[in-house]
């Protein structure tokens, strides 16, 4: 988004070609032209604190991603 915004792509093309809705669009390039990248950064949100550390986290997306080692013979037979 913001190398569109750097090309000086209005918000409307800029949520066109990204598929994002026109609000996001504008909410984050005004973060950017607020506090430059710093401002992309997440913000603090209300709730539960997190249960897992950035470290687990991490370690888990890969493993959660991964189809199981038995495809195809764990998937039932095609019943036409």
């Amino acid at each position: 988004m913001v190398l569109h915004a750097a090309r000086a792509c209005a918000n409307s093309c800029i949520a066109r070609e990204t598929g994002l809705h026109l609000d996001t669009v504008r909410r984050w390039r005004g973060r950017f032209a607020q506090a430059g990248l710093p401002g992309l950064k997440d913000r603090q949100r209300c709730g539960s604190p997190l249960s897992f550390t950035p470290l687990q986290a991490a370690e888990v997306k890969p493993r959660a991603c991964r189809l199981p080692a038995c495809l195809p013979a764990c998937l039932p037979a095609c019943r036409e």
